[in-house]
């Protein structure tokens, strides 16, 4: 008894005084636990962070994988041709999954169209440039329309399997691109007139009625007549040439024989000028 009545006598003595310790170690705790959750939270933060920051890195990594496979895959429409490129073939070609092609562009209809647009919009970049750095319009014009000549091969050729196979496709990007091509040309026969190389009273419609006609005519009619030996190229250069001339002035024609005299060495170019 006396034990127990001394466990009393302690007991109630000191509590009081031994409250506070445990008062102080349950206070104690709590912050603990509340500095626990706020350090768990930054840390979620940082994490939310660092994963939103990947997202973009990821996005933006996505868009330059995007632009290459476009490249890649224009390079594939151009040398094989628009039809015989399947989906297969081009995630074989470039080492990447087709469920990776689908996401990006959804089917091939929507990657053939991104990959025409894309690579006439650096076509068109490119001229851009050309003429800002150009002291004279009338040689890039020339130059340009050369480019377009050579390359009016495989343009036809895509042009051709987009409406035979794909005619919404050819659809979509005659209305987007034919009204600019047009309002291109435009541009460098007003350029041209201001800086007087062309004749100050040419009619620009006309003009552009005749090239930009000349131009699909000689590669969309397969009945057009052509000598022996004569590829459309040549016939195209030759006939945009001769009325490019026949607008120019005085000083313009001098432009005009330079350039032949440069770029073309072949005789019936010169003849045909001459």
């Amino acid at each position: 008894k006396g034990d127990i009545r001394l466990y009393k006598r302690c007991t109630a003595k000191d509590y009081p005084v031994r409250r506070q310790p445990c008062l102080q170690r349950q206070r104690s705790a709590a912050n603990e636990v509340s500095r626990r959750h706020s350090d768990t939270g930054g840390i979620r933060n940082r994490r939310d962070t660092q994963q939103r920051a990947t997202h973009v890195g990821t996005k933006q990594t996505r868009m330059t994988q995007k632009e290459q496979i476009m490249d890649q895959v224009m390079a594939m429409f151009i040398a094989q041709g628009i039809k015989s490129v399947r989906m297969d073939d081009i995630a074989r070609q470039l080492s990447i999954s087709k469920r990776t092609l689908y996401e990006m562009f959804g089917d091939k209809e929507e990657l053939l169209y991104q990959c025409i647009v894309r690579h006439a919009k650096s076509t068109e970049q490119e001229r851009a440039k050309r003429f800002k750095q150009a002291d004279n319009y009338l040689e890039v014009m020339l130059i340009c329309l050369r480019e377009m000549a050579d390359k009016a091969t495989v343009a036809n050729r895509i042009r051709e399997n987009l409406r035979k196979f794909y005619p919404k496709v050819a659809e979509k990007l005659s209305n987007e691109f034919e009204s600019r091509s047009i309002e291109q040309l435009r541009q460098w026969i007003e350029l041209c007139i201001d800086q007087g190389l062309f004749m100050p009273k040419t009619d620009i419609d006309i003009s552009l009625a005749i090239l930009y006609n000349t131009a699909n005519g000689v590669f969309s009619n397969r009945n057009v007549w052509l000598p022996e030996g004569v590829a459309p190229t040549q016939v195209l250069i030759s006939a945009m040439i001769i009325y490019i001339r026949g607008m120019s002035t005085v000083r313009g024609v001098e432009i005009i024989n330079d350039f032949c005299n440069r770029h073309f060495d072949n005789k019936p170019f010169k003849q045909t000028l001459e």
